[in-house]
């Protein structure tokens, strides 16, 4: 075909996990339109992710939709750079990124086109980034009410929030600024409309969980994240990605301000604060005062110091709550005869029992078995529960305290009453706002369980659970908190009575000794195949690993859902260089096995 007959290439982006495909047009195509493509046998809605270069015989475009773009062209950068980073099937990202309903095919009316829409001038004023760190909520959205009020004199705002609880919360504070909502649980309808407002810009301020991150505003002129430190804010399927940090990314390509906010900031913002990478606004740091119970001095998970401390919050007639993060009644069951542990046959890891459903769950999949069975080893009927989890501190309750109204609170839309309650069990599900009126004492059983995960952040996120615990009540008179350790040493209770620098400092000797950011860069390599073909990798893989120079701490087997994974964390000095040695992984991987593994990085990894 002669040259001027061929038209033009260009990439176009399906909401598929594949990378862009290249069609042909006769014209000119903007970036950021939608078009219908041929692809395979029938038609689908892609987005135009710029232009290409011809290879071979290329399939033409069936229609231009749109008019004007569906993704302004820095949203459409900053989309790039997503996908580029993550090193991410660019239709993945768009899929999570745009609502679904741009792209179906309407059976009967025509599809809704994007019509010009006047462009609008960006503030371009300039990026720069602050932490707010105030640990009382209340003080820090009265800084954020005046930060957000004096921005939109500028132009529009985006203030994220990482749950619903926080999404009402400030919708509720900021309703005379007329925002808009936008998080998981809208219609495919709302999501389309506000969307589309945002597009036309028609919007002023939106509060939103982290997919409000993608919309597609053109002026900025503020991006909050409140409570930048939260694991809501981590993506954990489709394409792995901790949205604070893109939020980061976001506010440099717009050239914006950004503002994070916490009560209990996470280390690497805290260390850029410290060091003047971020601004830092904060207040002073009201220390309640904690009680830490040695529990190598007192035997048993109910010490007496806890007993005593029960008995005089009743007797004030005030309101206890205990933590503990186990939910049923033990997290693991085994047969006396032989000592054989009851695991789930998907996932492989202990089963938990719950009493009063009488049955065995497996924490991650759908498996469970009825009552007690027979040991598979031996049909030994001699079946021992090992450990304590929320039921069973109920019934050691009920023991101590009978005259007591006990109640487990075990996701955030417990049902309880908090007037008819004296003693409330709760795992981390409990809300910021939990109704409790007469709370008088909050008590930690066993707080070595949050310190074990897996994970090194454990004792970043053991500190900011604590906390969030301890404020709870912290507008209560005569409030006591409680905390049961074997580990009483510990820099997160060090940082619980003396302050978060006190925390800060010894978490960072840790992190500096192994690399841990901020001081490198890790990331997460997650493979999934069959289990032959996982069990060769290693072998393969480890080598690639040395001969890059990359440190690396693994490999760990999983079989979650009946899903059997491979797990290594990498870690480098340098993102660039983590970035660019994953690639050639990535490479190496392809070129092998090619599309009988499938490889997931995790560049943020909790």
């Amino acid at each position: 075909m002669p040259k001027e007959e061929k038209g033009r290439a260009v990439d176009v982006v399906l909401p598929y996990r594949l990378k862009p495909l290249t069609y042909r047009f006769k014209e000119t195509i903007p970036k950021g339109v939608r078009v219908l493509v041929p692809f395979k046998n029938t038609q689908k809605i892609g987005l135009v992710w710029g232009e290409a270069t011809f290879a071979g015989d290329l399939k033409e475009i069936t229609e231009v939709i749109d008019g004007a773009p569906l993704v302004p062209e820095r949203l459409l950068s900053f989309l790039k750079w997503v996908a580029d980073y993550h090193l991410a099937p660019e239709g993945e990202v768009i899929r999570c990124a745009i609502p679904a309903s741009f792209f179906r095919l309407p059976k009967r009316r025509k599809i809704e086109k994007i019509e010009e829409i006047a462009e609008q001038v960006p503030l371009s004023p300039g990026y720069h980034s602050s932490l707010y760190f105030f640990e009382k909520l209340k003080l820090r959205a009265e800084k954020l009410f005046e930060k957000v009020k004096t921005s939109l004199e500028k132009g529009p705002v985006l203030f994220l929030v990482p749950d619903r609880e926080l999404l009402f919360y400030y919708a509720e504070i900021l309703k005379k600024m007329s925002p808009l909502l936008y998080y998981g649980d809208l219609t495919p309808a709302k999501r389309k409309n506000t969307w589309l407002q945002v597009l036309k810009g028609d919007a002023r301020l939106v509060i939103g969980t982290r997919l409000a991150l993608f919309l597609p505003f053109k002026n900025l002129s503020l991006i909050v994240v409140e409570e930048e430190e939260n694991r809501g804010y981590k993506q954990e399927e489709g394409f792995r990605a901790n949205f604070r940090d893109l939020a980061l990314m976001r506010a440099k390509l717009e050239e914006t301000e950004i503002v994070l906010a916490s009560g209990a900031p996470s280390v690497k913002s805290y260390y850029f604060a410290k060091t003047g990478r971020y601004g830092l606004s904060s207040g002073k740091k009201p220390q309640g005062e904690i009680k830490l119970v040695d529990l190598r001095e007192n035997k048993g998970l109910f010490s007496q110091k806890l007993i005593n401390a029960l008995r005089k919050t009743l007797a004030r007639n005030k309101q206890a709550l205990l933590f503990l993060n186990i939910k049923g009644y033990a997290p693991h069951v085994l047969c006396e005869t032989c000592g054989h542990v009851f695991d789930c046959p998907r996932c492989h890891v202990p089963l938990h029992y719950f009493k009063t459903k009488g049955m065995l769950k497996c924490p991650y999949c759908a498996y469970k078995i009825k009552g007690f069975p027979l040991c598979p080893s031996c049909s030994g009927e001699v079946l021992k529960t090992l450990g304590v989890g929320t039921e069973r501190l109920e019934e050691i309750c009920a023991k101590f305290f009978p005259q007591a109204r006990l109640a487990r609170l075990e996701s955030e839309e417990g049902d309880f009453s908090p007037e008819e309650t004296d003693i409330l069990i709760c795992t981390a599900k409990v809300g910021r706002f939990s109704p409790l009126p007469r709370l008088g004492l909050v008590a930690v059983v066993l707080a070595d369980q949050l310190l074990s995960q897996a994970s090194y952040l454990a004792a970043e996120k053991s500190y900011q659970l604590l906390k969030k615990l301890s404020l709870i009540a912290h507008n209560n008179e005569k409030f006591e908190f409680l905390v049961q350790t074997y580990r009483p040493f510990h820099h997160v209770f060090a940082g619980l009575k003396e302050g978060y620098e006190a925390f800060f400092v010894r978490e960072l000797e840790f992190r500096h000794l192994h690399k841990f950011p901020p001081f490198g860069r890790v990331a997460e390599l997650i493979l999934a195949t069959k289990r032959e073909i996982l069990e060769e990798i290693p072998a393969f893989l480890e080598p690639l690993f040395l001969n890059m120079g990359l440190e690396f701490i693994g490999p760990l087997f999983k079989s979650l859902r009946g899903k059997e994974k491979l797990h290594y964390l990498v870690v480098a000095e340098r993102s660039q260089e983590l970035h660019e040695e994953l690639l050639k992984v990535q490479n190496e991987l392809k070129s092998r096995y090619g599309n009988r593994l499938r490889l997931v990085i995790d560049m943020s990894p909790l």
